[in-house]
């Protein structure tokens, strides 16, 4: 069942979680961004996740390009070029019945490897700070 805070941040739990992870027994965090015609926006938020993953194996992003028609699927593609845990996905229209932001997450759920999924609501301005502290909070509680 998801679990919403005041950030706006939806975690919920994959059928995956089963799996085996890189940091034992801490599972894998999939963090999933929708963006549609983030460009002058998507940066500052990949390099906030980014700085607060410093060091964590146990995390990974999804960043699903909901038909931009600016330069958003090239500014992702350029900054997550030598980030193995960053992906970028194109997203399929209306896949499913869904349309929007509903969609590429839908999508992205789909391909993410962890049994935890960040889905924050307000990209790209949420992340700045507090991953951590999400991350540690649901491990230990």
């Amino acid at each position: 069942m998801p679990v919403t805070d005041r950030s706006g941040l939806i975690a919920t739990s994959t059928p995956q979680s089963d799996q085996a992870y890189p940091d034992g027994d801490r599972p894998l965090v999939s963090i999933l961004i929708a963006a549609r015609d983030e460009e002058y926006t998507i940066l500052a938020c990949l390099q906030a996740i980014a700085r607060q993953m410093d060091g964590e194996t146990s995390v990974e992003v999804l960043i699903g390009d909901d038909q931009s028609a600016d330069r958003t699927r090239l500014v992702v593609a350029d900054y997550i070029a030598d980030k193995p845990r960053f992906r970028l996905v194109d997203s399929v229209v209306n896949q499913a019945g869904l349309v929007g932001k509903a969609n590429v997450l839908a999508q992205l759920a789909r391909q993410a490897r962890g049994s935890l999924l960040f889905l924050p609501m307000q990209t790209p301005r949420f992340l700045q700070t507090g991953l951590p502290e999400y991350v540690v909070g649901l491990y230990i509680g």
